[in-house]
């Protein structure tokens, strides 16, 4: 299963103070002691319980909080443990009698109204849409009616789904099956693009619309963290983007907002949990046992002239009214044909300076645009050429060479030290965060024949992603 490796922790407090800082307490210390409910917690690969017998111990865990108190899971089974405190340590004690299992591997866990369900799953070679929830009082699990079934597994670090926990309704940006399928007449392709929306309250399913093509031609983008008061918090590229559902909407970070992010303690790591208690969004890096939080306002969204899902309108045209249909044929044909020409020239101003979409002086977008896939400043993308070009020929980068770029030849020593490794930092800081992983873009090696200084280098394996920023950069620039 593809987890949520590489999912970005990051956040600092809005009051400008850092919360990252080595913690004696665990997320499920911090979870258990929070008197509310949580919609949505990540999964992190963390081990909660540890089940004597197999194939339970290899089970993947999932934490659910409501105001009933604390919870984990083993996925692909109804095995439900509930914590209580022991030694100021939260320990989970099996509360469930189920015996069965492995018919909903990949389900998707929530709490709704301190009931907990789950929904759809993969097992016995096929996937089901079945929503299930935990029946207390019998210590068992129960199938609660839908207006139709609908297949889904989840667990995926590309997922698309919001649970808007206010309004009791779960939405999936699209629906993924297993590598099986229930019937032999069913289509054969894993992902279903539709836009579906679960009502809880009405226990009816709705399809709102088709997965636009800005998520989904580049869903290898995407990696899902949290559901947030704003919709769903993902990573898009090197930003992060909120998915507004209920309205049809996508924000993004400001751009402020955003380069804060990325410096932070936490912007890094391989395992994280996410989660929001109401407005605040909590991320803590369990490999090191960080954690960051930040207060996100209203205000700190950007509008994008984007859309999650397309609708598509049906008209149903009869024998009497086809004659007199045939006017608006005709002006839909006519705008049909008029919409290319108008986007030629709709791109022709939008290359005009000053024309939302430019790079300011700092490199950065302007808050107005779309166009936020760009990486690096100006400065950045000189060195990362530099050293781009000396790489491909299988050679290394000088320090001198490093200094050229950067304009700092003429300056002492100590100046042109602090700024190369500033730059290299940044650089590889922001790479760290795009790849949600512990990697570095720009190396460093000491100089064979001098052991005090350094030269410098791309791995073969990352001078794609380095020629793909220099490319995009330019691109931009140009435009």
């Amino acid at each position: 299963m593809n987890k949520f490796l590489g999912i970005i922790g990051f956040f600092a407090c809005i009051s400008c103070t850092s919360l990252a800082q080595v913690y004696k307490k665990s997320s499920a210390t911090h979870l258990y002691t929070y008197p509310g409910s949580v919609a949505s917690i990540s999964w992190d690969g963390n081990k909660y319980v540890f089940p004597a017998d197999t194939p339970f111990i290899n089970m993947d865990q999932h934490l659910i909080k409501n105001n009933n108190g604390l919870y984990t899971i083993l996925d692909g089974s109804g095995r439900l443990y509930k914590a209580s405190l022991k030694n100021n340590q939260p320990v989970f004690e099996r509360i469930d009698s189920t015996t069965y299992f492995g018919s909903n591997f990949h389900s998707f866990i929530f709490s709704f109204r301190d009931t907990i369900y789950s929904l759809g799953g993969y097992g016995f070679w096929k996937t089901n849409g079945l929503l299930r929830y935990y029946l207390e009082q019998r210590h068992e699990w129960e199938i609660m009616k839908l207006n139709k079934e609908i297949p889904l597994k989840t667990g995926e670090t590309h997922d698309l789904i919001w649970y808007d926990q206010a309004s009791g309704k779960l939405y999936f940006g699209f629906t993924k099956e297993g590598p099986g399928t229930t019937t032999d007449t069913e289509s054969k392709n894993e992902l279903h693009f539709e836009t579906q929306v679960l009502d809880l309250v009405k226990k009816e399913w709705q399809q709102v619309g088709i997965l636009s093509s800005f998520l989904k031609n580049d869903l290898t983008s995407v990696a899902n963290i949290a559901s947030s008061p704003f919709g769903q918090m993902i990573a898009f590229g090197n930003k992060n983007l909120f998915l507004d559902y209920a309205n049809n909407k996508v924000y993004r970070l400001s751009d402020a907002k955003q380069r804060e992010i990325e410096q932070l303690p936490t912007s890094t790591g391989n395992a994280h949990v996410n989660y929001f208690i109401d407005s605040t969004f909590y991320s803590w890096l369990t490999e090191k046992d960080l954690v960051d939080s930040l207060k996100i306002d209203k205000k700190d969204l950007v509008l994008l002239d984007e859309k999650i899902y397309t609708t598509t309108p049906h008209t149903v045209i009869d024998e009497k009214s086809s004659s007199n249909s045939m006017p608006v044929i005709l002006i839909i044909a006519g705008l049909a044909a008029f919409i290319p020409i108008g986007y030629y020239f709709w791109k022709k101003r939008s290359r005009l300076p000053g024309f939302p979409g430019q790079l300011d002086n700092n490199g950065h977008i302007t808050d107005n645009t779309n166009d936020f896939i760009i990486a690096f400043t100006p400065l950045e993308i000189e060195v990362i050429q530099v050293v781009f070009e000396n790489s491909s020929k299988g050679a290394y980068t000088s320090i001198e060479e490093l200094n050229k770029a950067l304009g700092v030849s003429k300056k002492n020593n100590e100046i042109q030290k602090k700024q190369r490794s500033d730059i290299i930092t940044a650089i590889n800081k922001r790479y760290s965060y795009i790849k949600r992983s512990n990697q570095e873009l720009i190396e460093k090696k000491r100089t064979e024949f001098d052991k005090r200084s350094f030269e410098y280098f791309i791995d073969p394996s990352r001078l794609t992603d380095a020629g793909g920023f220099i490319k995009s950069a330019g691109s931009s620039i140009q435009s």
